[in-house]
């Protein structure tokens, strides 16, 4: 089963380097909530930008972020329990019945489709009776961080309202639906979750479980950050697919 109940929320400030802030359990079912690959290489686009670094933020917290998870992907491969290995398959099967849904959201917003699902995924297993912003579930008012959300009754506009309270940072990546530049993907979940694991200077488990890239640490409450916790739910990037040739 996808989701796991020990994962715990670390919300963060996409404008300046957060404390560690809200945390609650994950789980695929409604109201119980989610803890909140390489980049293309040897391509040029008709510009001659290199879609390696086609997004790199104008922004020093966003360079620098986006520099931290660049590095983490030009070295990432997937490195998943038995139990992440179905996760993963299940991510799948939920992404391909699903794509119109997460294509329409996408032409919304121009936050990639896949990056969408992975997000979905991780916040409430691709429940579609919850809130992508923390799956707390639809219709009814918000009880988890975020908090100050209006209520929705369907999952796409819930979705655009999840992400579009993110548009700084879309902004600052140049993100857009057909972006292919995963380290602007992996900078773009870290800043929906939080930066609280930047700050320490630890890959956050909610972008890169499941990969060589993370081995632990995690936190545990509000503000409680342990080392020895192991994150077992799949980060982002490892369900976008770290064994994936690059595009």
């Amino acid at each position: 089963m996808p989701g796991f109940l020990d994962q715990l929320r670390n919300r963060g400030s996409s404008t300046s380097t957060p404390a560690p802030q809200q945390g609650a359990t994950t789980s695929t079912m409604p109201g119980l909530q989610s803890s909140n690959y390489a980049t293309g290489r040897g391509m040029v686009s008709p510009d001659g930008a290199d879609p390696a670094t086609a997004n790199r933020p104008k922004s020093p917290l966003g360079q620098k972020v986006y520099d931290a998870n660049a590095a983490r992907i030009s070295k990432m491969e997937p490195e998943r329990t038995a139990d992440q290995d179905g996760d993963t398959a299940a991510f799948e099967k939920n992404f391909e019945s699903n794509k119109a849904r997460y294509e329409d959201v996408s032409a919304r917003t121009g936050i990639p489709a896949r990056l969408i699902a992975a997000i979905h995924w991780r916040e409430s297993g691709g429940n579609f009776g919850t809130y992508l912003h923390q799956g707390d579930p639809l219709g009814k008012p918000a009880v988890h961080v975020p908090t100050d959300i209006p209520v929705f009754d369907k999952w796409e506009d819930a979705a655009v309202n999840a992400l579009q309270s993110k548009k700084s940072v879309q902004n600052d990546l140049g993100m857009k639906a057909d972006t292919q530049d995963k380290a602007a993907m992996a900078t773009y979940a870290e800043y929906y979750n939080g930066l609280g694991y930047q700050a320490r200077g630890q890959p956050s488990p909610y972008v890169f479980a499941g990969t060589n890239q993370y081995k632990s640490g995690k936190y545990v409450a509000d503000g409680k950050y342990d080392p020895k916790t192991v994150d077992r739910q799949m980060g982002v990037m490892g369900l976008i697919g770290a064994d994936k040739a690059d595009s």
